[in-house]
C-alpha cells in the first residue's frame, strides 16, 4: 500500500488529474471478508490522492481468458465504499450480464461500461456498441456513463485493437446522436 500511494502521489505531481487503478482480484475471490479488505487496500492506497480516480474491477486477463466465476454480486455492497469518482467494470465479454446492478445499488459516481470485447476476435458492428450503451443507458445515468473496451489491449493483435477502437468510437456516436449529445 504505501508504495502504491507514493506512485498515485507522484503520477499527481507531475501533473496526472486522473488515475485509474486496475484490480483483477477483488472480482476473482469469493467472499465477504475478501472484499471488504480488497477496499480497505483501495482506499488506503489512494489516501491523500487529488486526482479523479477510476476504479477498474474486472476477472483478470490471462492470455485472453477470463479468471473466476465472473460475478460482481459478491462485491457489492462493499464496493460502493471506495474512494473512487468512477468505476470501470467489464460487461461485453459477459454478454452485458449484471449490468442491472447498478439500478438496485443506485449510481452516485460515474461508471465506465466495457462494450467492448478485449477477450475475442469478434468484431462488434458499430450497432452492437449503440445497442450496448441503450441497455446501459438503463441502468446507469447518461451523464455518468462513459463506454469503454471491457480491458486493455495488450493480449490481441494491434490490427484488432485498432479496429475495434474504431468500432467503439463509431458506435458511440451513433448512441450520442441517437439520444441528442452532440
Amino acid at each position: 500500500v504505501p508504495a502504491v500511494n507514493r506512485e498515485l502521489k507522484a503520477l499527481e505531481a507531475a501533473g496526472a488529474d486522473y488515475i485509474q487503478i486496475d484490480e483483477p482480484s477483488a472480482a476473482i475471490v469469493a467472499g465477504d471478508v475478501h472484499i471488504a479488505e480488497y477496499i480497505k487496500m483501495f482506499n488506503a492506497c489512494v489516501e491523500g490522492v487529488k486526482a479523479k480516480i477510476a476504479y477498474h474491477i474486472c476477472f483478470g486477463n490471462l492470455m485472453s481468458r477470463p479468471r473466476g466465476k465472473r460475478t460482481y454480486r459478491p462485491l457489492f455492497p462493499h464496493v460502493l465504499e471506495a474512494k473512487c469518482q468512477q468505476f470501470v467494470f467489464e460487461y461485453a465479454n459477459r454478454e452485458m450480464a449484471e449490468i442491472d446492478l447498478w439500478k438496485e445499488v443506485g449510481v452516485d459516481r460515474d461508471v465506465a461500461c466495457g462494450v467492448v470485447d478485449v477477450k475475442s476476435f469478434y468484431m462488434e458492428t458499430p450497432e452492437d456498441v449503440a445497442e450496448r450503451l441503450r441497455l446501459c443507458a438503463k441502468y446507469v445515468p447518461i451523464e455518468r456513463l462513459s463506454a469503454i473496451p471491457d480491458c486493455g489491449f495488450f493480449p490481441v493483435p494491434r490490427w484488432v485493437a485498432a479496429e475495434k477502437i474504431k468500432r467503439l468510437v463509431a458506435g458511440t456516436k451513433l448512441f450520442r446522436t441517437e439520444v441528442g449529445i452532440e
